[in-house]
């Protein structure tokens, strides 16, 4: 333990699926009280941090919140996927749900997500009946937390949200509840009358959630938690060498999450047609098919650095002078942390859609509606210095590098 307990922290501005969601037990506060920290070592403040994803970005969230609460004196935590806990076959069943509707019925989902980003009462009101049948069923959960006995729930994911909620109104829970919306965009379901305290990303979520009817003083703009950037202590030229690049040529790096989903074949060859004088690295992650097909790709045009699952993002991220990446609030947070711009294919409408046009609004990204279109958005900004230097000086604005540190605190206060 190498964190006495923390100051209070400066006054604040303060997917349909259970796939997604973390729950941390932190000691909490209720309504009128102040928190009074009370805690030895025979009895540590005890932190469950609790995540069911089927993708990297919420457990990654778990982690560094884990990781962090750790670091303070009294403080025990603990990260748990809350999926683990249930049966193999639940786990099919819901990745075979989420995949089915992702992939059958874009159009649907998207509609929903629609709906809830506008706020509209009835359809939320529809969904949170259908969480609240299925947070009557989730046994093994419940079960899960309650062994565990955290003094307080933070959610990091709105269905978890809704299923305390419904926990809490049938008297299964009683620990106060905190939430960790992981996106750009906040949406109607993460208001819940349970939720004590928000913690949201900067650049618009808070007046989504008061524009909801949140409470203002109940909304504080943290940041999402992310692991601080460790500086590679090199110049760039250096780290792209260390990394096998060419050190005096600029790097676009196309990035598509834990799971590689990015049409990157098609935007590398787009990119190859460009005039200006750049390198592209390609991170395909967990994708292994689409890694094979980039190194199948003849060597010629820009050069191409094909990589799979990677343990030094931040490295490759600093290496890097435009991120073509998905919205996904983690990943975007990491890239803001290194001031980079970032460049969004939106090949297609779905739900990444309300979260790309929230970033380009902050003045931090552009999008290309064609692979065509996103490598000519590159090619602007590498033709454009001050536009480039524009979004790295947003970029900073926005960033939160200490946000986990800052909701510790919060949380711990």
């Amino acid at each position: 333990k190498s964190k006495s307990r923390p100051p209070s922290p400066p006054g604040s501005s303060a997917e349909g699926c259970a796939d997604h969601l973390v729950v941390v037990g932190v000691l909490g506060l209720t309504k009128n009280q102040s928190l009074k920290m009370n805690v030895s070592a025979s009895q540590p403040l005890k932190i469950l941090v609790v995540h069911a994803s089927h993708t990297g970005g919420h457990a990654a969230a778990a982690g560094a919140l884990a990781d962090e609460l750790n670091q303070h004196d009294g403080v025990q935590a603990d990260s748990v996927n809350l999926l683990s806990v249930t049966s193999a076959e639940a786990q099919q069943a819901n990745l075979r749900s989420h995949s089915f509707v992702s992939k059958r019925f874009p159009g649907l989902r998207k509609l929903g997500f629609d709906l809830a980003f506008s706020g509209n009462k009835l359809a939320c009101g529809i969904a949170g009946l259908a969480l609240d049948w299925k947070a009557s069923r989730a046994d093994e959960m419940l079960a899960e937390i309650e062994r565990r006995q955290p003094d307080v729930i933070v959610a990091t994911h709105s269905v978890t949200a809704r299923y305390l909620e419904y926990w809490t109104n049938q008297g299964k829970i009683s620990a106060p509840v905190h939430c960790v919306p992981t996106d750009f965009r906040t949406h109607r379901m993460w208001k819940q009358d349970c939720v004590q305290h928000y913690y949201v990303a900067p650049g618009g979520s808070r007046q989504d959630l008061i524009d909801f009817g949140v409470a203002p003083e109940k909304i504080h703009e943290t940041g999402i938690p992310i692991r601080p950037p460790v500086a590679s202590g090199l110049n760039q030229a250096d780290l792209r060498a260390k990394l096998g690049l060419v050190p005096d040529k600029p790097v676009v790096l196309i990035s598509g999450g834990s799971l590689g989903l990015q049409p990157f074949t098609m935007l590398v060859k787009e990119l190859r047609k460009r005039p200006e004088d750049f390198q592209i690295v390609c991170i395909a992650a967990k994708n292994e098919k689409a890694r094979q097909e980039l190194e199948e790709l003849p060597q010629t045009g820009q050069p191409l650095h094909v990589t799979g699952l990677v343990n030094n993002m931040s490295e490759w991220i600093e290496a890097s002078d435009i991120i073509l990446t998905k919205p996904g609030g983690l990943t975007c947070s990491e890239i803001l942390a290194q001031k980079k711009p970032m460049v969004f294919a939106q090949l297609y409408e779905g739900l990444e859609t309300p979260l790309i046009q929230r970033l380009v609004e902050s003045g931090v990204a552009v999008a290309g509606p064609t692979a065509e279109a996103t490598a000519a958005a590159v090619g602007n900004l590498f033709a454009s210095p001050q536009r480039l230097q524009s979004m790295r000086d947003r970029a900073e604005q926005l960033s939160r590098p200490d946000s986990t540190e800052t909701i510790a605190h919060y949380l711990l206060s």
